[in-house]
């Protein structure tokens, strides 16, 4: 049927973004394996693990907000995306500082869910949550470019961003392991996210762009210092 179709292939490109993630989310895990050995892998995969408990928030959140959020749009379009603005700063930060206040607090909770062997996975902390955080962002241009049908441009994206990634993973791991690791995959989740803001900028007001876009590049900033100065150790 029509609607069998139209389903199939809004779909089949989140399908296909799936399995590029999977793909994605390993090599950085191979190359620490190639390169060290499986025990820094496995501190590596268990700070990615408690990582990945932030995004459990912005997709509850997401997913409650999307029918309203397309129920506003069809009413009336502009007024829905001025109202859908006003939430997203709110979301933006609560986000921001959900993920600051579990990075300082990451020491405390590896000691509370792991031993001794595992803790150094606080070092990679605050660049897992950062690339979560960044996740996190881009649901808000999803949800708009998923109303307009706009699908495909999400592993063609995927592609771009995380294959930048696999590059800074093959340059930094081997002299930086997993720390290089970590600020590689907030990189590609970095240029994900900001791509797709591009992409649905058009679609928000002026205000929206300057603040969104001057966020994305302070964040970027501050990364970029914490990695290259080893701020993290401070930990």
């Amino acid at each position: 049927s029509k609607m069998a179709k139209e389903t199939f292939l809004l779909s089949l490109p989140l399908i296909l973004l799936y399995f590029q993630n999977i793909f994605f989310a390993y090599i950085d895990r191979i190359l620490l394996q190639y390169y060290f050995d499986s025990s820094i892998v496995g501190v590596y995969t268990l700070g990615y693990i408690l990582g990945q408990a932030i995004s459990t928030v912005y997709s509850a959140v997401s997913q409650a907000v999307l029918p309203k959020v397309y129920d506003d749009f069809k009413d009336n379009y502009q007024e829905g995306i001025s109202s859908f603005e006003v939430f997203s700063y709110k979301y933006y930060a609560v986000l921001l500082i959900l993920t600051f206040v579990v990075s300082l607090l990451s020491p405390v909770i590896l000691k509370i869910v792991s031993n001794e062997n595992y803790y150094e996975a606080h070092k990679v902390m605050p660049f897992i949550l950062g690339g979560f955080m960044m996740a996190g962002l881009y649901k808000v241009p999803a949800m708009v470019l998923s109303f307009h049908k706009v699908v495909w441009v999400y592993p063609l994206v995927s592609m771009c961003s995380f294959g930048f990634k696999i590059l800074l993973s093959w340059y930094f791991i081997p002299t930086d392991g997993m720390l290089g690791a970590a600020f590689s995959t907030f990189v590609g989740l970095f240029l994900y996210s900001v791509i797709l803001q591009i992409i649905c900028v058009r679609h928000f007001n002026k205000k929206y762009a300057i603040v969104v876009f001057g966020g994305y590049m302070l964040i970027l900033m501050i990364a970029t210092l914490a990695f290259s100065t080893g701020v993290s150790s401070i930990y």
